[in-house]
């Protein structure tokens, strides 16, 4: 299975090749489409429910260890509009 994290969403031990990555980037979480972000990253499923429950729980700020406040902007506006099929399509490109 290789190296495995966590899911903040479902709190699920999955491949790190099944999860999106988020990292900090100033007081804004942004996913890191290539993995290759500097920082601390946490990990989320690529599905609607997952991203949901992350943001509804705010778990985002401790995750990423920022004390306060944290943007969680892209994830919301993913989590609103994104599928999981137009998700998992863009993670297959990035394979």
């Amino acid at each position: 299975m290789g190296t495995t994290r966590r899911c903040l969403g479902c709190r699920r031990n999955d491949s790190k090749d099944a999860l999106l990555r988020v990292v900090a980037v100033e007081a804004k979480c942004v996913v890191d489409w290539e993995g290759v972000l500097p920082g601390r990253g946490a990990y989320v499923h690529p599905v609607r429910k997952c991203v949901g429950n992350s943001l509804r729980k705010n778990v985002w700020p401790g995750a990423l260890k920022k004390a306060n406040r944290l943007d969680v902007t892209e994830l919301e506006n993913w989590e609103a509009t994104a599928s999981h099929t137009e998700m998992a399509e863009r993670l297959m490109d990035l394979s």
